[in-house]
């Protein structure tokens, strides 16, 4: 007797409701509100506003991503749309009381943590990526008379030890050859 599970309409649909939940959170999490300009609020949903920092903010993330076609052709109503329903989404999630599921914080937790350490290594490791010509010559004469032997045949030993012992004797008599 084979025995599958059963998943109801109620179950089913609070499943799919977390995993947007998680997916839909993470990406706002991700929006942060750019100081330097103006916020003029574009939608409400259900008492949310959503401005317009939020939709450049997700434009970014989601333009990188684009073909040129594809970003010539872009519909800006649909970033906007995606908004509006990803609101409802964690509103919904809310509602079902998922913001109090112990898992779903921990998780939560994690991905902030992540977020935070990323933004802090972006923000304080620049490393300087500036090279002086002094450095680039001095790499240069180092590495200008190195050699490289691929494969080489011949038709007899004593041609190939022949041909080794050259090699060797080059290598010996130029400095900086490896």
């Amino acid at each position: 007797m084979k025995i599958t599970p059963q998943i109801t309409s109620n179950g089913l649909r609070k499943s799919i409701i977390i995993l947007s939940f998680l997916v839909v959170l993470t990406s706002v999490m991700s929006i942060a509100d750019d100081s330097d300009n103006p916020r003029i609020p574009l939608a409400s949903v259900n008492g949310d506003t959503i401005y317009n920092s939020n939709v450049d903010n997700l434009l970014i993330d989601v333009h990188g991503g684009m073909s040129a076609q594809h970003r010539m052709n872009f519909d800006y109503r649909k970033l906007l749309n995606k908004l509006v329903n990803d609101y409802l989404i964690i509103q919904e999630a809310y509602a079902m009381g998922l913001d109090e599921e112990e898992w779903l914080l921990k998780e939560l937790n994690d991905i902030r943590e992540q977020k935070a350490m990323g933004l802090f290594i972006r923000e304080n490791f620049n490393p300087d990526l500036t090279i002086s010509d002094e450095s680039i010559g001095e790499y240069f004469e180092k590495y200008y008379r190195r050699f490289q032997v691929r494969s080489l045949a011949v038709e007899s030993i004593e041609e190939a030890l022949e041909l080794s012992s050259l090699c060797h004797f080059c290598f010996r008599r130029w400095p900086g050859a490896t």
